[in-house]
């Protein structure tokens, strides 16, 4: 259908539909913003502590000096505006320029930043006001969706059970396709629907809802032109039924200006239009900027009040421009008395973008919106399956592990010490991994909470309940099945065993839901899983050591902790019922040394209290419970720490001051013209069983040529398969997926006998998430100059980054740092102008760049499109696809490729052809006010896209214009002896790891929360013991109270593993996108001794804090010897938890699976370490020696141990109060013969490298597969 005739047929159904019945109840709003002016505030300052704690801006200024805080920034300034009912009103502007800021200051969602004046109201344009609450629905830019709902599910939980409403969205927004798939995505495994699918339905969930005041933060990102001109239809369709829409638009298209009632153009935060539409391009022409002809008017206006900041005299012309533009609005608006032309309207509602306090609005009541949220609950758990094999691989592998290792424990001295260490273990330990998952669970849960209830959906504790009922099943299956693999395997008593197995079982569902509530709380306090984790880690330390075993007497001053631990009740419950009234054969031992063999006596030596009825400790369980889900309610209701914080400057001042070098001759990289043809070229996706993939045909009969000297644009409808054709010339798709047919020719001979191609080629992705967030702009382009660049001087690498910086406009930002999900640092513009800036640093003779401009505004996009004409002209191959060209950036493409649905080639050559060759085809015109790009990619999104396939076969002359130049053999041969000597360099280590090193050093410095959580967790966990035991006594409990201390020793690892989950993926995914660049290629191997290296001193430095603290502290037996020994056996087990941790982030995808088996493997790793079960099964002991726990336990134990004596009493050894009456008796019942430390200190750091060893094959087989 021709652009004309949809826009004819879209206006005529908007005034069909304007009144439309579900509308008629609706209260239009007028919405007016009055001089508003917003700051940015200086962030606090990270303390150097293990828990997220800031200095306050003021404080840090009076103690660390002014230099340390950053200075607040103003992201809005006096900014006014009006949108009447029926109006659209679209927020256009260059990148960075506000938008989002704006939008999120009229929906009340300004977060941190603060409101220093103006105001945002709304007001009722009928004399009722009643459901002002609900008035505003807003839209954000990111697609925050629960993964395994499908979308008619998904609308109808939006829609409060309104299937009517539910129905009618779906088909408005073209979604029927798609209602019963899942939305998938995330770490939920599913492949689920498209980007652009995604977006309409974040749409619809708020359309659903009937809004009179409706804000969008960019709609259109991820859609074809086709469904961003659907969606924008719909959205003015919903304007003229009396809706009052406000949407930000970062590259509109030339028919979404006539859907458009009013601009408000803004620049670095200020108005340089806003008003009707119909007057903004007569009042830049009377200011002396004209809109040219055959240009999208949005377009000029972005372009006009833009500063150029690619050299240092278009940045004067253009600044000098928008300051005169500035100024020329600000004159008008002070003549005006009322804002674009809008009449007051008596006094509005106001927003209060200030306080961000909530209106009180009308929802269901509580058992309606718990019902609604558990059905939708149930749902997004259940068919989760990665999740629920986490849970089910934790009871198989730690219920049979442990089961294993605490196997049908003798009834002896030593079977007893076992049976009391599985009764408070059983307890622990599982429960442990419980609420590790599900923070992990929660903090992902909570970001779509945070969401909704920023829109009001519903209550804190209707989500709360909705979420404790819908993980019941999980909650009380999970700890039943483990509870009965753990009594009959690990020796429970057999007698009255109905009352006891239920007792045990109702024990460990208790438990898992202390577990449940504790996550939740440790969630509720911060949404990063890093910092969310380790808080929860710390606190949890103090409910282990008071639970009455590790340590049997608690200092009076911390012994009131016990009172809060369901540790402490359930294992007190277990023991009671287990050894009360048991009586234990012990074969041998007579006298009054068989005393110890009496379970009363066994609890007396717990100093449990006798008298304490049994009820009370259930109840102390179902306290907790109580009171930490009341807890974490409260900081869900009053506390919001869910966001994207801003950007804070973490730079010091030196480094912020610090200038590019001047370098004077510049060394120039050589690279020879290369022609890229395709001859039939055709791509196939194979089918696959076990995925559940379908054969399919993403490209067919490609015959294309790309020329050096020439920018040739790639387009093409969603699904066309522009990104296929870009990564099969780049040898980016993986051959066990993909089936590549046909022929691809480098200068004219086969791709894959080209010597060199790899050498020359460079893809951009579209992804940018592989930048390292701490690092600036310039580092960043540094670092990569250096990997890159090979044969010329360092000097030389860092002119050419800053050239290319320049070049692609980001010199302005260049400090700044690059950011990441939590931290808000650059813009997204800027992040994507970044990637494509690191692959121009090599100056490849054919640059591959998948949707350069996707995400960029319309001055960004240029930007980038110069950047790569330029590129094209010095005689460079450069192909780029492009989702939606601007006006601007068509005239800078010199070739191009339009590909229809299905792969099919519709038009392959000179840009000068194209619109006169799709006009005859069609029949059909391209009016005078038009983007080509847009009308030629809409003739092949209609019906007609067929008719131009045909048409193209018929015509195969017009792509056979030029002739092929091949490479003669000579320079061929020259090509593959430069190709086969630039490999070896690339691959050197002693090159590349020194950039690597400190790359990484750098990125993890900055990040103040990993850094100091790396350095500061174990001497953290060494104080907090310190805490609970003190000075370590020779009496009684001195044997116990020391073999509980160095039990605890095992929980490093899981140190090491909360330090690889919160730092590695980041440099994974840096790696994995060199490692696929030929220009920066490094091995698997560098990687992983780059990331090695950087670990090491401070796990090392961390170590020996941790030894100081409890040896010194807690009165271990100290040497020279002894400390190096404890320090290293400490260093050894963080380590080695973090070498696992990479061993299984490598490979596994869902995160709370991943979590889940990397806490299963130390888990079960912990158990046979030889001190928590004395009584082992021989081949378990053999296994045991494959970890670094039994050799770092044995060197810790023996050393401690021996020449110890204690201060006991015949009494006491004989009714089990003290366990022995030296050190070497302990040693022996452990059954620990070999007592030579040094060996094994030295078998430990074998073990080390081993395991580092196994992440580097990890890594190494990851990526070769990539």
């Amino acid at each position: 259908m021709p652009t004309e005739s949809r826009l004819s047929d879209a206006t005529q159904n908007a005034k069909n539909e304007r009144e439309h019945p579900d509308d008629l109840h609706l209260v239009s709003y007028l919405l007016r913003v009055q001089s508003l002016t917003v700051q940015a505030p200086p962030a606090g300052v990270p303390l150097p502590l293990p828990i997220p704690v800031e200095l306050p801006p003021g404080i840090a200024k009076r103690v660390l000096g002014p230099n340390s805080v950053q200075e607040p920034q103003l992201l809005l300034e006096d900014v006014s505006l009006v949108c009447k009912p029926g109006e659209v009103l679209a927020i256009i502007g260059a990148s960075g320029s506000g938008k989002s800021t704006l939008l999120n200051a009229i929906g009340r969602r300004t977060g941190g930043l603060k409101t220093l004046s103006g105001s945002v109201t709304i007001h009722p344009t009928s004399a009722n006001r009643n459901k002002a609450a609900d008035a505003i629905g807003f839209v954000p830019q990111d697609d925050l969706l629960l993964a395994c709902l499908t979308v008619r599910e998904t609308l109808l939980f939006a829609a409060g059970g309104k299937s009517e409403a539910v129905d009618r969205t779906i088909e408005e927004l073209g979604l029927q396709k798609a209602a019963d798939t899942f939305v998938g995505g995330g770490s939920s495994g599913r492949k689920g629907i498209s980007g652009g699918e995604r977006r309409r339905l974040s749409i619809g969930c708020v359309l659903v809802r009937q809004p009179s005041v409706l804000i969008l933060d960019e709609p259109t990102t991820g859609l074809d032109t086709t469904a961003a001109f659907s969606v924008l239809s719909l959205l003015s369709s919903l304007a003229r039924r009396n809706r009052t829409v406000i949407m930000s638009i970062h590259q509109p298209r030339s028919d979404a200006y006539p859907l458009f009632d009013r601009l408000c153009l803004l620049s670095h935060g200020r108005v340089v239009y806003s008003g009707l539409r119909r007057d903004v391009l007569p009042w830049f022409s009377n200011l002396g900027y004209a809109c040219p002809t055959h240009t999208n008017p949005l377009d000029f206006l972005i372009d006009v009040s833009a500063v150029d900041s690619r050299d240092e005299d278009a940045e004067k012309a253009s600044q000098a421009r928008v300051s005169r533009l500035l100024s020329a609005w600000a004159e008008r608006e002070k003549k005006d008395t009322e804002v674009a032309g809008g009449e007051q309207s008596g006094a509005g509602e106001d927003v209060d973008v200030g306080a961000g306090k909530a209106w009180k609005s009308s929802r269901p009541g509580f058992v309606k919106q718990m019902v609604v949220l558990t059905d939708r609950a149930l749902k997004n758990v259940y068919r989760d399956h990665g999740l629920l094999l986490g849970f089910l691989l934790q009871v198989a592998v730690i219920g049979i592990m442990a089961g294993l290792t605490f196997f049908k424990p003798p009834e002896t001295p030593a079977g007893i010490q076992t049976l009391k260490t599985v009764y408070y273990q059983g307890v622990v330990m599982f429960f442990y991994l419980s609420f590790i998952l599900y923070i992990y669970i929660d903090c992902g849960t909570l970001v779509v909470f945070d969401r909704e209830r920023e829109d009001r959906l519903y209550d804190v504790l209707p989500w709360v309940c909705s979420q404790l009922l819908a993980f019941l099943p999980i909650n009380i299956i999970v700890p039943t099945l483990y509870a009965i693999i753990i009594y009959f395997m690990c020796g429970f008593r057999h007698d009255d065993l109905a009352k006891n197995l239920w007792i045990f079982i109702g024990n460990c569902i208790l438990q898992q839901h202390a577990s449940f509530a504790y996550a939740l709380l440790a969630a509720a306090a911060d949404r990063n899983f890093a910092q969310a984790s380790l808080v929860a880690n710390g606190l949890s330390i103090a409910l282990f050591l008071s639970a009455g075993y590790l340590i049997v007497n608690l200092p009076a001053y911390i012994g009131w902790t016990k009172w809060m631990s369901p540790y402490f009740y359930g294992f007190r419950w277990t023991a009671i019922t287990q050894f009360r009234g048991r009586y234990f054969e012990c074969p041998g031992i007579e006298g009054v040394e068989r005393n110890q063999c009496i379970g009363d006596n066994v609890l007396v030596g717990l100093r449990f209290n006798m008298h304490t009825p049994l009820w009370v400790y259930p109840v102390g369980i179902v306290a907790f419970i109580v009171v930490v889900m009341g807890l974490a309610v409260a900081l869900l209701q009053f506390y919001h720490p869910g966001g994207v914080k801003h950007a804070k400057n973490k730079l010091s001042s030196r480094e912020r001051q610090k200038k590019p070098a001047k370098i004077e001759d510049a060394e120039v990289l050589k690279r020879e013209r290369v022609d890229v043809e395709l001859r039939d070229v055709g791509i196939i996706v194979k089918g696959s069983l076990l995925s559940g993939l379908e054969r399919k045909t993403i490209l067919q009969g490609v015959d294309v040529t790309f020329r050096p000297g020439r920018l040739t644009a790639v387009l093409g409808p969603s699904g066309a398969g522009k990104s296929s054709l870009l990564e099969a010339i780049a040898g980016q798709l993986p051959p066990s997926r993909f089936s590549v047919t046909g022929t691809i020719y480098c200068n004219g001979r086969p791709l894959h006998v080209a010597s060199g191609h790899q050498e020359q080629v460079a893809f951009v992705q579209q992804s940018d998430g592989w930048l390292l967030p701490a690092l600036t702009i310039r580092e960043t382009l540094h670092y990569a100059a250096e990997l890159q660049l090979r044969g010329i001087s360092k000097t030389a690498k860092r002119e050419r980054a800053e050239e290319v910086m320049r070049a692609m406009g980001l010199a302005p930002v260049a400090n700044h740092i690059v950011g990441g999900e939590t931290v808000k640092g650059i813009s997204g513009g800027e992040k994507r102008r970044l990637a494509l800036a690191v692959q121009l640093l090599a100056d490849p003779a054919v640059l591959l760049a998948d949707e350069p401009t996707s995400g960029l505004d319309a001055f960004s996009a240029l930007s980038v499109i110069d950047a790569l004409r330029a590129l094209a002209r010095s005689g460079r191959t450069v192909v780029a696809s492009v989702h939606q060209p601007r006006s601007e950036v068509w005239t800078q493409v010199d070739d191009v490729v339009l590909l229809a649905a299905g792969g099919r080639v519709v038009y392959a050559g000179d840009k000068a052809g194209i619109v006169g060759w799709v006009d005859g085809a069609r029949g059909a015109q391209m009016p005078d006010w038009w983007n080509p790009a847009d009308w030629i990619v809409d003739a092949v999104c209609g019906d007609g896209r067929d008719v131009l396939v045909q048409a193209w076969e018929k015509d195969r002359e017009l792509r056979k214009t030029e002739e092929d130049v091949p490479l003669a053999d000579e320079d061929l041969a020259q090509a593959a002896r430069a190709h086969a000597v630039g490999v070896q360099k690339r691959n050197a280590a002693e090159y590349a790891l020194p950039v690597v090193l400190s790359r990484s050093w750098k990125n993890l410095r900055r990040q103040q929360d990993v850094f100091v959580a790396r350095m500061a967790n174990p001497p953290f966990l060494a104080l907090i013991f310190w805490l609970f035991f003190l000075r370590l006594g020779h009496g009684p409990s001195g044997a116990q109270d020391r073999i509980g201390l160095l039990m605890e020793s095992s929980a490093m690892p899981f140190v090491g593993m909360l330090a690889a989950i919160a730092i590695y993926p980041a440099e994974r995914n840096a790696f994995y996108r060199e490692y696929k660049n030929p220009a920066s290629r490094y091995g698997a191997a560098t990687f992983i001794m780059s990331y090695t290296l950087q670990e090491i001193p401070m796990q090392f430095f961390a170590a020996m804090l941790y030894a100081v603290i409890t040896m010194v502290g807690m009165g271990l037996q100290i040497d020279a010897r002894r400390f190096f020994e404890f320090s290293f056996g400490v260093f050894a087990l963080t380590n080695f938890g973090e070498s696992i941790g990479i061993i299984f982030a490598s490979w596994v995808t869902n995160g709370g699976l991943s979590v889940s088996l990397v806490s299963c493997a130390l888990t079960v790793l912990a158990q046979t370490c030889g001190i928590i079960s004395v009584t082992l099964p021989r081949w378990l002991a053999v296994i045991a020696w494959g970890s670094a726990l039994t050799y770092q336990a044995r060197v810790a134990f023996i050393n401690e141990f021996s020449g110890l004596v204690f201060n006991c009493s015949e009494e006491q050894l004989a009714s089990g109060e003290c366990l022995a009456a030296t050190g070497e008796q302990i040693i022996e019942q452990f059954g620990f013969k070999d007592r030579n430390t040094a060996k094994f200190t030295a078998l430990l750091l074998v073990v080390l490298v081993i395991y580092r060893i196994l992440a580097y094959v990890a890594v190494r087989a990851r990526v070769a597969l990539l």
